[in-house]
């Protein structure tokens, strides 16, 4: 059985990789311009332009949830995949690792035009992967102490 779900996870975890990977670098859908890119190296710039422009009723709401409540659970399925598949359950090497795989795509992005590196992606990825990762850890230590 153990077996059987451990199966299942890396199943799971290819398809979140595959789909992470459309969404982040091929999907144009989301709001992305394809050939053009930028870089923002300045902290909570965009995150205050969206909720201001969403709060001066300049952008929708949906622009405002995908832009910034998307990027907060993009990269949580990484704390339940690293948690079960990978065994890891310390706090620093889970960020270190979240940041840099961030970082990558990030990155990649810029490199393929397909989006900008924007610091404030980064903080909303890793903080919302820090905060399913700690949900989850938490949880498993009152699990384990019962």
């Amino acid at each position: 059985m153990k077996k059987n779900i451990k199966i299942i996870n890396i199943i799971l975890f290819i398809t979140y990789i595959f789909l992470l990977a459309y969404l982040t670098l091929f999907k144009n859908y989301l709001g992305r311009e394809v050939g053009t890119y930028s870089i923002n190296l300045i902290p909570f710039k965009n995150i205050i332009k969206i909720t201001h422009e969403f709060l001066i009723n300049n952008v929708s709401l949906r622009f405002f949830i995908r832009n910034i409540f998307g990027n907060l659970i993009a990269f949580t399925p990484f704390s339940y995949f690293f948690l079960t598949i990978f065994k890891i359950k310390n706090k620093k090497q889970f960020t270190i690792i979240m940041f840099f795989i961030i970082l990558f795509i990030e990155t990649l992005q810029l490199i393929l035009k397909v989006g900008c590196l924007d610091i404030d992606d980064i903080i909303l990825n890793l903080l919302g992967a820090l905060i399913l990762f700690t949900l989850l850890t938490n949880r498993l230590k009152k699990i384990i102490t019962y």
